[in-house]
């Protein structure tokens, strides 16, 4: 893997990371659709992602 895919890699993680905490504190979603949530950040920041490369 080459280091910009890699960093590109490490900053979606901890976007999505962090998005996914803000969401659920933000709106007192319960624990057990962290996972939901998780992959909805997920999706949405590698989607916005892929529009910088």
């Amino acid at each position: 893997m080459d280091p910009k895919t890699l960093i590109i890699s490490l900053a979606v993680g901890t976007v999505a990371t962090w998005a996914s905490g803000k969401i659920m504190k933000e709106l007192r979603i319960p624990a057990y659709a962290a996972p939901l949530v998780g992959t909805a950040a997920t999706m949405a920041v590698n989607s916005a992602a892929k529009r910088l490369r």
